[in-house]
């Protein structure tokens, strides 16, 4: 690099004037930014090539408890500059504090009642900042892990979920032969052969079904939304204790366009079910530590989810029989059940209720590593992705009755018919002309 700038700026002469100045900081250069190193300050953060992590420097770590200390919890208003002030920071240092992307609904909702140049502090507020001092006052044991922030090419679990008035439920798939559950041990053997698809259904309480806005009952609390951003959240602890998803990026498809667009986001700016499921998502992903991707699948498509949400006349046995006779795969189908602690915290927040951290992250039980199982899985072909008809570029156009010809195309059945609705992931090289050297060369 430092050879590139001689090659594009020339050198210094006697014909400069003192105002010009080498292209290079000499001072940083004296300070040793030239120097190669595992564990470096880049732009403001600590990057441990080693360890594979992102932290914060001290001194910001200093300001964010400085900034958290400075409202206490008996504060009721407070000035919207200052406001703005606090989240932004909060903002900055968000990607170095796990678990953080998915509080800032209520931070962002109070926003929008200012009076006289301030705002109120509602007690959800002041429950979202005791839960930011919880994670900076675990900062210097639970860094962010650098596989958690970066989506891999391929995502090594694919799956898709849905909920009705009922119930819940999805399926997952290894999208690769080199994902297993998890070992029974702390060792560090991760790729073992495939186990094969897994489904996964659960009831909801009566009381969600009996607060389900419908025709029948306009004045309803909890809307088919919120139920299926919940199943999302369910979804993603079935995949995190039935298999090894540390340091992973899995994906989950939705034919519920604002689920897609509430967990890319990770916030919303509203106090009401999706702010307390979006918490318990990202303390989850944070507990968990694995990458979460979100994907549009069109309802009439989403065959494998709708019948685990909606198919309740069947027992679990007749089930399974059901999607080894309809969805045929190369191992058979294996049913897992929801911890009742998640679907707990699940249903909690439904009710605009705050789960505490510990009721619901806790540790999978370690599993004995099975035998092989027959034929795994071929990695994805990504020849089918960004094909006519079956557009990836964005998700929010699917939604539209005549945005795709989707009667042409059969329901999803399996790995490969799923992942070709996932829009691909993969590093963006930038030319040098999108950085101006073209023309200064």
């Amino acid at each position: 690099l430092l050879h590139s700038l001689d090659d594009v700026f020339r050198k210094l002469d006697k014909f400069d004037d003192k105002h010009r100045k080498e292209p290079a900081s000499v001072k940083k250069l004296l300070q040793g930014d030239a120097c190669w190193g595992t564990r470096k300050l880049v732009l403001g953060w600590i990057i441990d090539t080693i360890q594979m992590t992102l932290e914060l420097p001290a001194h910001r770590k200093d300001r964010l408890l400085e900034l958290l200390h400075a409202i206490p919890p008996t504060q009721q208003r407070i000035s919207v500059k200052k406001w703005q002030q606090v989240l932004g920071e909060f903002r900055s240092m968000a990607i170095a504090i796990p678990g953080s992307r998915g509080l800032f609904s209520l931070l962002q909702e109070a926003l929008r009642h200012k009076s006289d140049g301030r705002i109120r502090l509602s007690c959800g507020v002041h429950d979202t900042l005791a839960d930011f001092l919880w994670l900076a006052q675990d900062l210097s044991s639970r860094p962010t892990r650098l596989f958690e922030i970066v989506p891999q090419p391929s995502p090594e679990l694919v799956g898709a979920q849905d909920a009705s008035g009922r119930g819940m439920g999805g399926v997952w798939f290894p999208a690769s032969n080199a994902l297993l559950e998890r070992p029974a041990s702390g060792s560090a053997a991760k790729h073992l052969p495939s186990t094969g698809p897994l489904l996964w259904r659960a009831r909801f309480d009566a009381d969600v079904s009996k607060d389900l806005v419908t025709f029948e009952n306009p004045t309803g609390a909890i809307t088919n939304s919120d139920l299926e951003l919940a199943a999302s959240v369910v979804q993603h602890d079935v995949a995190a204790h039935a298999f090894d998803v540390r340091e992973r990026t899995i994906a989950s498809g939705s034919d519920n366009t604002p689920t897609v667009a509430w967990q890319r986001k990770g916030s919303t700016t509203t106090t009401s079910a999706p702010a307390y499921l979006l918490r318990v998502q990202a303390l989850h992903q944070r507990f968990h530590q694995y990458y979460s991707s979100a994907f549009f699948v069109p309802g009439t498509l989403n065959a494998m989810a709708d019948d685990c949400s909606r198919l309740w006349t069947l027992s679990d046995e007749q089930l399974l029989s059901r999607f080894d006779l309809t969805y045929p795969q190369a191992a058979s189908w294996r049913l897992a059940t929801p911890r009742p602690a998640m679907l707990s915290s699940v249903t909690s927040a439904l009710h605009k209720h705050r789960p505490a951290p510990e009721s619901f992250l806790h540790a999978p039980v370690p599993t004995t590593a099975p035998g092989a199982s027959g034929p795994v899985f071929a990695r994805i072909s990504w020849s089918t992705l960004g094909s006519p008809t079956c557009p990836t570029q964005s998700y929010s156009y699917r939604c539209l009755p005549n945005a795709i010809a989707q009667a042409s195309l059969p329901p999803v059945s399996g790995l490969s018919s799923l992942e070709r609705w996932r829009a691909p992931s993969a590093q963006w090289v930038r030319p040098l002309r999108a950085w101006g050297l073209q023309t200064l060369a």
